[in-house]
């Protein structure tokens, strides 16, 4: 037959639900003065910020997409072309990194 379940124990202190954030108190800016020109010009040095920013990074974008499209269309040419070119680079990366590999476990023996 089945036993009995053991209830857990539970804690004898009373825990606290844990609070929610306050709500971000909103600073009323004057429309007028020192504080609202302070207000535009920083609002304006944040927006040429964000614009630039966005530009750096759409030609960044551009600049990884046409090398990345370059690196395919050369391994095209050397598959098609030249294919024991392909070996002999994988064959040379191999050896040098048995080469690395066989230094790097006779210094720790």
């Amino acid at each position: 037959m089945a036993e009995p379940v053991a209830s857990l124990p539970l804690p004898s202190e009373k825990v606290d639900p844990i609070p929610w954030p306050a709500a971000p108190r909103v600073v009323a800016v004057p429309e007028s003065g020192p504080a609202a020109k302070v207000t535009t010009v920083v609002q304006d040095a944040a927006e040429r910020v964000r614009i630039g920013t966005e530009r750096s990074w759409d030609a960044t974008q551009r600049t990884f997409r046409k090398m990345m499209s370059n690196a395919d269309a050369k391994m095209r040419y050397l598959r098609r072309e030249r294919p024991l070119y392909i070996i002999a680079g994988v064959a040379a990366t191999a050896f040098v990194l048995g080469v690395a590999v066989r230094l790097w476990r006779s210094r720790d023996e």
